[in-house]
């Protein structure tokens, strides 16, 4: 999958390659294969950095979005948050994204909080891109799924 086709929520980077492997659990409570409905693989959705203490958790969705794979983000992100707030004792989810990357969480129909607007914060393809930072709460999760049923 090239980086350019990816719909990513939570771009952090990538490590050099020499230490990708070394990197790649580090941090991570959850990882799930996504497949579409010919069992192709299609991406991955994470949960990492989960602090128990305060009660906060990050997301990371990575899916292709041929053939398909853009369909997908809703469903996959509201399976990965039951998981996470089934699992562990969160308070937040946490999700970014850039301002060129597209669909936001919102766009999927899941309702969270924008708690951070850093202005300007990452460069891609010769410009400057805002990063916006959303938390989903356990309280409104929980009355969004009660609603859903």
């Amino acid at each position: 999958m090239a980086p350019e086709q990816w719909f990513r929520i939570c771009r952090r980077g990538l490590p050099p390659p020499h230490e990708f492997e070394a990197v790649l659990w580090q941090g991570v409570s959850a990882l799930f294969i996504v497949r579409g409905s010919d069992d192709a693989r299609l991406g991955v959705a994470s949960l990492f950095d989960l602090d128990p203490h305060d009660g906060v958790a990050w997301m990371d969705i990575v899916i292709d979005p041929m053939p398909g794979g853009d369909d997908l983000l809703g469903p996959v992100a509201r399976q990965l948050l039951d998981h996470a707030f089934s699992r562990w004792n969160l308070r937040k989810v946490y999700a970014s994204h850039l301002g060129y990357q597209a669909p936001p969480l919102g766009e999927c129909g899941i309702d969270g909080d924008i708690e951070a607007h850093l202005v300007e914060f990452a460069r891609h393809d010769g410009m400057y891109w805002d990063r916006f930072i959303t938390a989903i709460g356990r309280p409104a999760w929980h009355a969004a799924a009660a609603v859903a049923r």
